[in-house]
């Protein structure tokens, strides 16, 4: 009964690193080019975080095409929404919520500002589907792909 066991945990364990391999070989299911960026040409670039605003982007963040990456990924909010949420970052790969554009776009308490986009409750009120967009590129590692 004792080896028998022995075999069952290998087995699962064996199916479990599989997966997990399998998983990982899979790749991102969310394209930052195709996906992500989309949505913040839409909803973002029309307005407010767009270089050729009169006055320069909102918040100094910039979300074009040829900026938007690595204005967000492991960068630090803005001097005000520092002062609200001291350390605070824009996107943290792998973790949404401790992301301030994932908490920015929900009615949360822990960001800092309005929700974006501005004028509305937030893109996971008024685009539930690209909300999950944004919260599932974050969850698999914010990549620039």
């Amino acid at each position: 009964m004792v080896i028998r066991n022995k075999y069952a945990v290998l087995v699962f364990s064996y199916a479990t690193l599989t997966v997990t391999a399998v998983s990982a070989w899979a790749g991102p299911t969310v394209s930052f080019a195709n996906d992500v960026q989309p949505i913040f040409d839409a909803r973002c670039n029309a307005v407010c975080h767009n270089p050729d605003r009169p006055g320069g982007p909102t918040g100094s963040l910039a979300l074009t095409a040829d900026q938007s990456y690595d204005n967000l990924v492991n960068q630090p909010t803005s001097d005000a929404c520092m002062a609200m949420v001291p350390d605070s970052v824009r996107v943290v790969p792998f973790d949404p919520m401790s992301s301030m554009m994932w908490l920015k776009t929900l009615p949360d308490d822990g960001r800092c500002g309005a929700p974006m986009p501005r004028g509305t409750e937030g893109l996971g009120v008024i685009a539930p589907d690209e909300f999950a967009i944004l919260e599932t590129w974050i969850s698999e590692g914010a990549q620039n792909n």
